[in-house]
């Protein structure tokens, strides 16, 4: 990049020291749209004791991309009916888009679940405030997550072509969702590839759901990265940074 970028505007706070590492352009973290988008709801998320009584609701969130709502659809859905066979009351809501919708009924439908799909992006949003933990496949949606502090289980699955790439370059030693890059450090769990399995998934869910002390540890952690993601660059500054390079 060095050969054909002066300067990176970064939309995340880690990638300015991932570039000094590796030698690359200047970079400068500006802030993150999406993630200022959450936190500008005015909505209030209590962190709050949840209920044995009452019923859980759980966000799933399944992915952006076709091949990744059609690998974690099953795992989800098995996953889900046993926390549901564990005596639970739960109530899932879906974010997604409407091409997707179709598709999650059909692996919904008969399999004795309440479920909700949302299409609207305001709706989503809401809910982000008003559910208990959510299931969120690794992207994007996990910043928005974080920013609306909603405590999360990260899942994934890859392709085989993909899985060999990652071996190769080392990058199963690496985390992959957004929470714990920014901080560096295992915040939220992580079920990839092999891990990604409806026993674990339920169980990860469960722990959130009956132990606070889990809970609580996510929200500290997020609180950090509220922190981290806070951008120090105010317009002057940018003013500046275009005018030393155009002038």
């Amino acid at each position: 990049m060095q050969d054909y970028i002066t300067h990176v505007l970064s939309i995340y706070p880690f990638e300015p020291r991932v570039f000094r590492e590796l030698n690359g352009p200047n970079c400068t973290y500006i802030g993150n749209p999406l993630f200022n988008k959450i936190i500008q709801i005015k909505e209030i998320k209590d962190q709050k004791v949840i209920d044995s009584l009452m019923t859980k609701t759980i966000l799933f969130m399944p992915g952006s991309r076709q091949s990744e709502v059609e690998k974690l659809l099953p795992i989800a859905v098995s996953s889900f009916k046993k926390i549901l066979a564990q005596g639970y009351k739960i109530k899932i809501k879906i974010p997604t888009f409407t091409k997707f919708s179709s598709t999650i009924k059909r692996h919904f439908q008969d399999q004795n679940l309440d479920f909700e799909i949302i299409l609207d992006e305001t709706e989503k949003v809401r809910n982000f405030y008003q559910t208990d933990v959510a299931l969120v496949a690794s992207g994007s949606a996990t910043l928005e997550l974080c920013a609306a502090k909603l405590p999360m289980v990260v899942i994934y699955k890859l392709n085989l072509l993909n899985v060999i790439l990652a071996l190769f370059m080392g990058l199963n030693k690496s985390y992959i969702s957004l929470p714990n890059l920014i901080l560096n450090r295992k915040l939220v769990p992580e079920l990839v590839q092999y891990k990604c399995t409806s026993r674990n998934i339920s169980q990860s869910i469960r722990e959130l759901l009956d132990d606070d002390g889990e809970r609580n540890q996510q929200m500290d952690g997020f609180a950090e990265i509220h922190s981290k993601m806070q951008a120090f660059s105010t317009d002057e500054k940018l003013h500046n940074l275009f005018c030393n390079y155009l002038s």
